[in-house]
């Protein structure tokens, strides 16, 4: 449960950074494209864990 909520903890931190940056207009391309990346990497690798 413990890593649960601290994937949400980190999740939440990510999606609040990405709002802000989608917030400023002036974004370069590769600004735009490493917060993107940065979001992406919180996707879960592999198959997802049986709970039993």
């Amino acid at each position: 449960m413990e890593r649960l909520i601290e994937r949400l903890r980190v999740a939440r931190k990510a999606l609040s950074t990405l709002q802000e940056l989608t917030k400023n207009p002036e974004l370069s391309i590769v600004e735009r494209d490493a917060a993107i990346q940065r979001f992406e990497s919180l996707k879960p690798h592999g198959k997802p864990r049986k709970i039993s």
